[in-house]
């Protein structure tokens, strides 16, 4: 369960050759070996599959594939209760 005092930090710097975009917050964080998968195409974590929570499965999948079509790439790391950072490295052109 989310409430509303989590927060969201999302940063940008250039690193080389590359803009990186760090998206993160402090939510309960992804199960270590649920990590692999996040950005499957209609995955969703064991919690999120419930009636009441929106959502397809399809965002993460649809980002990674936006920016792998830009030339670039995408991370994820995470600790349980404490969050989340997924970061998105795009090639300066």
């Amino acid at each position: 369960m989310h409430d509303d005092r989590g927060s969201l930090i999302i940063s940008i710097v250039q690193q080389r050759r590359c803009v990186v975009v760090h998206v993160e917050d402090n939510g309960i964080g992804i199960t270590p070996e649920y990590l692999p998968f996040v950005f499957q195409r209609f995955w969703r974590a064991d919690k999120a599959r419930s009636p009441q929570t929106k959502g397809l499965g399809l965002g993460l999948a649809i980002a990674q594939t936006i920016v792998h079509q830009h030339g670039g790439k995408t991370t994820v790391c995470s600790t349980l209760g404490i969050g989340s950072c997924f970061q998105v490295y795009l090639p300066i052109t």
